[in-house]
């Protein structure tokens, strides 16, 4: 008990301390070449041009509760649920938990793990699944808030079903972008 009710200090303390510029609300904007993927997915489509995550979030200190939007090109290789030569784009709805580590100065390290729902177009196959990633970023303060701009990678684990048949795999994606939070 006394652990715990230590580990509590520490984390209000950590929170307490943290720059005005971390609490905060943000908008974010990243892009990506074209996405690795593996499974059953991968036998079946391959990654094509680009990967794009528009999101919204609320940072307070080193932890940060993030909604996004995001997705990636594929093309159809032949396999039994998508066509060859075809392209298809994933389109998924996330929430992910941030932790945020101060490196050195404005230099922060990033980890994210998190839930999402995701549709094929093109494609009647839909599902959940959980994603997993790590970055870093550049922080900028400005008068109004902050900017930042960063890189990470991020795994995203679906498991996707239509009326016939079941798809399980893992989208690999490699973004830079910015935020802008206030």
């Amino acid at each position: 008990m006394k652990s715990i009710a230590s580990l509590a200090l520490a984390l209000a303390g950590l929170a307490a301390a943290a720059p005005a510029a971390q609490a905060s609300t943000y908008a974010l904007l990243g892009f990506g070449p074209k996405v690795g993927v593996g499974g059953d997915l991968g036998d079946n489509a391959d990654g094509d041009t680009r990967n794009l995550r528009f999101g919204l979030g609320q940072r307070i200190g080193p932890v940060g509760l993030e909604g996004s939007i995001f997705g990636a090109d594929l093309v159809g290789n032949g396999g039994n649920t998508f066509a060859e030569g075809r392209e298809y784009s994933t389109l998924s709805l996330g929430l992910d938990l941030k932790g945020f580590f101060t490196l050195v100065g404005p230099v922060e390290l990033f980890g994210k793990l998190g839930i999402n729902q995701t549709w094929i177009l093109g494609n009647d196959l839909s599902g959940t699944g959980w994603d997993f990633g790590v970055g870093a970023q550049f922080v900028l303060d400005l008068p109004l808030g902050y900017a930042a701009v960063w890189a990470d990678f991020t795994q995203q684990r679906v498991g996707l079903s239509d009326d016939n048949i079941d798809v399980d795999g893992h989208l690999n994606m490699v973004m830079v972008g910015g935020s802008l939070g206030i």
